[in-house]
């Protein structure tokens, strides 16, 4: 607060949006590490609220990726889309909260209008990560919010990928929210039915099923690994903003 408002701040308006060797912001950085305030300070001060880093991520994915959901209510409340995709798995927000099930996340998502049917890149909707997860909270709230169980990823729908990855909680929950559901066609392939593999790694990284199919996952490591490139830290972050100031004369 003092840097932003003190009697001899500089202008910090070259600042508030400067970008690190990943293209992340500070508001990133914040939100990243679950800094609320200093999130809200940032906006405040003029910081853009989508502001994208070097793959299409905003300061709300990143937020939900780190289960940050004091940052995401600071964001949503400030303006920020819920219904942005990154450019490096077609991912939203409420795809990497559904990833890692973070159900606060989730829940504040869906509560400012994220759409449950969005899919990703790869076709998969939050619902089919969730289930393949077994993240059953996280598949209630996609359930409460009107997800498609007949919305099939790899021609499978997120009932199967529940039973593939063993999440038979999920399973049941998805059985009978689809025995209800008027878009269900009780179509079920022969593959569905007799496909209950158990998931293994692929060579690319990725997690596929015993068939070889890529899974709805947006990566193996995601609790390791974010979607979009994130921030290397703060001190690193602070020294290149300061080597900004420099170059441009604002300080000694």
């Amino acid at each position: 607060r003092k840097l932003i408002d003190g009697d001899d701040a500089p202008d910090w308006g070259c600042l508030l949006d400067w970008k690190n060797s990943q293209g992340a912001t500070s508001l990133h950085a914040a939100c990243q590490e679950g800094h609320a305030e200093c999130a809200a300070m940032l906006i405040d001060a003029g910081a853009s609220v989508d502001a994208l880093d070097s793959e299409g991520g905003t300061p709300l994915l990143s937020a939900c990726r780190y289960g940050r959901v004091r940052c995401v209510e600071v964001l949503i409340k400030e303006g920020a889309s819920t219904k942005h995709f990154d450019s490096a798995h077609g991912a939203t927000a409420l795809h990497v909260a559904s990833q890692s099930g973070f159900t606060a996340c989730v829940e504040q998502l869906l509560a400012s209008n994220a759409d449950p049917s969005a899919i990703d890149g790869d076709g998969a909707t939050a619902l089919h990560i969730a289930a393949y997860q077994g993240h059953a909270k996280c598949v209630r709230l996609l359930l409460d919010a009107g997800a498609s169980t007949a919305a099939k990823y790899c021609g499978k729908r997120p009932v199967t990928w529940a039973r593939k990855a063993h999440s038979y909680e999920c399973a049941d929950m998805l059985e009978a929210a689809a025995a209800g559901a008027d878009e269900e066609d009780d179509s079920t392939s022969e593959e569905e039915e007799n496909d209950d593999n158990e998931g293994a790694e692929g060579n690319d990284g990725r997690e596929t099923s015993a068939s070889g199919e890529s899974a709805p996952s947006l990566s193996t490591d995601a609790a390791a690994e974010s979607p979009s490139p994130q921030p290397r830290g703060v001190k690193s972050m602070l020294d290149g903003m300061m080597g900004t100031l420099e170059a441009k004369g604002i300080t000694g």
